[in-house]
């Protein structure tokens, strides 16, 4: 796993973009896109994606980014309860009982002002499975404002609940080749569903 902070200059231009909240309200309306970095980024997260991963885009072995946001408050657990997940194809897993996960799991968070809780914990490499709250069993890693978190998906992960404050977070998974739902050619598109009754707090569809 990595982490680190201060990730973006805060002369980059993707941080001062990233300043408008409205930004990640609107990407957590949506439950995830799907970049294969064929064509040039089409919003400031594909600019992002570039930023962080730009040295392996065009590596046969990367098909594309599959890419999501949440913003959670202390009343989202209304909506949805975070539990032990890995990140996988879903609709494999789903329809075949097959766990097929990325290569890689990306997290990027934005503002956490006055944030109590919502920590990452996921599960340390010997455990396979999560399914208690032993705090000796995880690593926990606390949402700071432009702080970057690198982590291997097949690993068990969660987020906890949130007492008080927003928490801005970006994830982004690396693939060798498309989950199964992203679409049935290659082209780059974007395929993604759109969560009508969405009001903040957002019911999320993917989580991290």
């Amino acid at each position: 796993m990595i982490i680190e902070d201060s990730y973006l200059d805060e002369n980059n231009e993707i941080f001062k973009r990233l300043e408008n909240k409205e930004e990640w309200i609107t990407l957590s309306k949506y439950a995830y896109r799907f970049w294969t970095a064929e064509k040039d980024p089409s919003n400031v997260w594909e600019e992002l994606i570039k930023y962080m991963w730009g040295d392996i885009i065009g590596n046969p072995d990367v098909a594309g980014f599959e890419y999501w946001g949440n913003v959670y408050d202390d009343k989202y657990e209304r909506y949805w309860c975070p539990g032990w997940h890995q990140d996988k194809d879903e609709k494999l897993a789903e329809t075949k009982g097959e766990t097929i996960c990325p290569k890689v799991s990306t997290v990027y968070y934005g503002s956490c002002d006055n944030l109590e809780g919502g920590f990452l914990e996921i599960a340390l490499p010997e455990y396979n499975r999560a399914h208690n709250d032993d705090s000796n069993l995880t690593e926990r890693i606390f949402p700071m404002k432009n702080r970057i978190v690198i982590f291997d998906p097949f690993r068990w992960h969660r987020v906890t609940p949130i007492t008080n404050g927003i928490r801005y977070s970006f994830q982004v998974n690396i693939w060798e080749k498309p989950p199964s739902d992203a679409w049935t050619t290659y082209k780059d598109y974007d395929k993604y569903h759109v969560v009508e009754d969405r009001i903040e707090p957002n019911k999320p569809v993917k989580e991290s």
